[in-house]
C-alpha cells in the first residue's frame, strides 16, 4: 500500500509540474507586449517589462526545483536503514511537493492574470494558507515517525 501512495503522490506531482508548462506555453503567446515579471506580494509596485522568454523562469525553476527535491529525497533516504522509515521520508518530500507546486502554478497564474489586468498580484490568503499547510506537515510527519517507530518496535517483540 505504502509503494501504491508513492507512486499516487509522485504521478500528482509530475501533472502538476505539466500543468505549469502547458499553462505557461499555452499564455505566453497571447500575454501583452508590456507583462509583470514580480507579483505585488506586500504592496510593492509590479515590475512591468516587455514580454520576454523569461517570463519561463518560473516553470523551469518550478521544474528544477521538483528535480532537486525529488534528488534530496533520494539521498537521504537512502541513508536510512529501516525500509518503513525510507517510505516515510520519501512520502512526506512528495506530499510537501505538492503544496510546493501549487504555489509556483499560483504565481505564475497570477503574472499572467496581472499581464491582462484581471488581477493585482497574489491571492494572499490562499499564499499563505500553502504555506500554513507546509509547515504544519512538519509536526505530522513527526507524528507518523513516532507511531511508525512504536508500531515497528511491537512488531519486533512479538514472539
Amino acid at each position: 500500500m505504502q509503494k501504491k501512495s508513492l507512486l499516487i503522490l509522485f504521478l500528482f506531482n509530475c501533472t502538476l509540474l505539466v500543468v505549469t508548462w502547458i499553462l505557461a506555453l499555452y499564455s505566453y503567446p497571447r500575454l501583452p507586449d508590456q507583462m509583470p515579471f514580480w507579483i505585488n506580494f506586500i504592496g510593492q509596485p509590479l515590475m512591468m517589462a516587455e514580454k520576454s522568454l523569461v517570463f519561463f523562469v518560473y516553470p523551469i525553476v518550478q521544474t528544477l526545483f521538483v528535480v532537486l527535491f525529488l534528488g534530496i529525497s533520494q539521498l537521504l533516504s537512502s541513508r536510512e536503514k529501516e525500509e518503513w522509515k525510507k517510505k516515510l521520508l520519501k512520502d512526506h518530500v512528495l506530499l510537501s511537493l505538492v503544496f510546493f507546486n501549487l504555489i509556483f502554478i499560483h504565481v505564475l497564474s497570477s503574472l499572467i492574470l496581472s499581464a491582462h489586468q484581471i488581477r493585482e498580484g497574489i491571492n494572499r490568503t490562499y499564499f499563505f494558507m500553502i504555506f500554513i499547510v507546509i509547515l504544519l506537515l512538519i509536526p505530522y510527519y513527526r507524528m507518523r515517525k513516532k507511531l511508525l517507530a512504536q508500531e515497528n518496535k511491537a512488531l519486533k517483540e512479538e514472539p
